[in-house]
């Protein structure tokens, strides 16, 4: 009797979509194999969040899936990816990319972590554009760092970001390089002047 991962290792195009849902593990890793998987399925399967980490582990070693950035985000982006693998596609991540990996609560801390450490260190090298967007969307570090370059526009942005930080807003007051005009931006700020240590600060 043909089990059903052998069904699924030759299961035609058309009946792959539903086995992309399977519950059983050896179902999975049977389509890994089956020659007629596509970029479109292996999309819908890495949306996953059940995924067995083995099994992510073993899409990371198909060097012709990850040519594709839409695999390498999938993984860096997938809660179950191992921490080693994630953090190898972490650091490939488009700019919007990344601001989504360090505001997902499904991804790990530490990946949070590292995501916005990735960020601060592009700034330099982004348009103002760039960091418009970021002032707007980005986690409270990067916020708290656009805030801390000066740039009028970006920081007046920046304070309106939902993410922002009482703390963050402290650590770049602390700055001997703060410029006095994005100080002042803050003291008529109308949330943040109304806390008693960003007034102190």
């Amino acid at each position: 009797m043909t089990s059903a991962a052998e069904l699924a290792r030759s299961a035609s195009a058309d009946a792959i979509p539903a086995l992309l849902h399977d519950a059983s593990d050896d179902v999975l890793f049977a389509l890994l194999d089956n020659p007629r998987l596509d970029l479109s399925h292996l999309e819908i399967l890495l949306e996953r969040k059940d995924l067995p980490s083995r099994l992510l582990e073993e899409i990371s070693r198909h060097k012709k899936w990850l040519a594709e950035y839409s695999v390498r985000r999938g993984l860096a982006l997938h809660p179950r990816t191992p921490r080693l693998i994630a953090l190898r596609f972490l650091r490939q991540l488009y700019l919007m990319d990344l601001v989504q990996a360090s505001l997902l609560p499904s991804v790990p801390a530490e990946l949070r972590r590292i995501a916005d450490e990735l960020l601060v260190a592009r700034l330099p090298q982004l348009s103002l554009g760039q960091k418009l967007t970021l002032a707007r969307r980005a986690s409270a570090r990067v916020a708290g760092a656009l805030l801390a370059e000066g740039h009028d526009r970006v920081a007046r942005i920046a304070l309106e970001n939902p993410f922002l930080t009482e703390a963050q807003i402290l650590r770049a007051l602390a700055s001997t390089k703060f410029a006095a005009r994005i100080v002042e931006a803050i003291a008529r700020h109308a949330k943040w002047s109304a806390r008693a240590d960003v007034r102190l600060a």
